[in-house]
């Protein structure tokens, strides 16, 4: 009995004390064939992959994200928690092996999109035989206009401090997706954490500055990297020199034409986007993924209206060379492009 006893105490203990960052089920697969572990973006949630989560469930994907610390406002009366970017990539490595050990054979596919994409990188280049595949959606490393960013947050945190919605956050968001309906949703979410220290504003500058080291990490996983060329807030090559920078031969850099600087959260994606990354995954899942590098463009318009040159300087830069076998057609998942550069 007193052994027994033991063991409930050490049960409800375990329950009790469980990391606020375990991961959180956003849809389950009747048919399973993965297990997609997602990263959330600066001051995101888990639910922001819900969209995304229920198209891939039909598909054979069952997936889970993490909720990362001090990415939203701490409960009143609480001391608010405070980011590290550190803790949370052992966090996603902890929450990959979770999954693994309940799901035995099993592949875990990681996903990071924005800063989660910085975080998830980082988990792999560290821990990679905890994972059987990387996306990077839009990982950060370069920010446009970090000055007047930062000369934002300063006010934000001296002078416009009482102010609700911090102006260099608004700003962030503004930039990251056209749509104004979305736009007006996440600014007044009101969970959302919209200030951070100093010493949190540094540590996040030097984890993001520290990517290029931590891409070359990255030896024999399979990676995809997604990019849009429409991003406001990231640099506009900033994704695909990162890219060029990952040591696997298993590599995929994928852009979309038409995309913003939000994919995978909040569905923020074209139909053939989705469809790409959908194949991606299974491929890997089933160990199936090209054993050398790959270049896919995807767009939900016409290949009349792309901009080939900035195509092609993007893809040079990713160090890519697709084969030219793309018709000017409404585009589906593809690799290649078109053999002369039109506009």
């Amino acid at each position: 009995m007193k052994k027994t006893g033991i063991l409930i105490l050490s049960l409800f203990l375990w329950t009790q004390f469980q990391p606020a960052n375990a991961q959180v089920r956003i849809a389950q697969s009747k048919e399973q064939k993965a297990i997609l572990l997602c990263v959330p973006g600066l001051t995101e949630n888990p639910k922001t992959f819900k969209k995304m989560a229920d198209e891939m469930a039909p598909h054979g994907v069952s997936t889970y994200a993490v909720s990362v610390q001090g990415y939203e406002i701490t409960q009143g009366g609480k001391k608010q928690e405070k980011v590290d970017f550190c803790k949370s990539v052992e966090t996603v490595k902890d929450a990959a092996q979770s999954l693994r050990k309940r799901n035995p054979g099993m592949p875990v596919i990681l996903l990071g999109e924005s800063t989660g994409g910085a975080i998830a990188l980082k988990a792999a280049a560290l821990h990679p035989k905890s994972i059987d595949g990387l996306i990077c959606a839009v990982p950060t490393w370069k920010i446009r206009s970090t000055f007047k960013i930062g000369c934002l947050a300063t006010l934000d945190m001296t002078l416009l401090r009482a102010k609700r919605h911090a102006s260099a956050t608004s700003l962030v968001i503004k930039r990251a997706t056209d749509n104004p309906d979305l736009r007006k949703a996440m600014i007044e979410t009101k969970s959302r954490r919209q200030r951070f220290s100093v010493i949190e504003t540094a540590k996040f500058l030097r984890f993001m500055n520290a990517s290029p080291k931590t891409a070359c990490q990255v030896k024999d996983l399979p990676v995809l990297f997604v990019h849009g060329l429409n991003d406001k807030v990231s640099s506009p090559n900033a994704c695909a020199t990162l890219f060029s920078k990952i040591s696997s031969k298993r590599k995929t850099y994928m852009v979309d034409a038409e995309a913003g600087h939000l994919i995978c959260e909040e569905g923020q994606y074209s139909r053939p986007l989705f469809l790409a990354i959908k194949d991606w995954l299974v491929r890997t899942a089933e160990h199936e993924v090209s054993k050398r590098p790959q270049a896919i463009l995807t767009s939900a318009d016409s290949a009349k209206s792309v901009d080939w040159v900035l195509i092609r300087e993007n893809f040079a830069r990713a160090g890519v060379s697709p084969s030219e076998n793309v018709a000017h057609r409404p585009i589906e998942p593809h690799v290649g492009l078109p053999a002369t550069s039109r506009r």
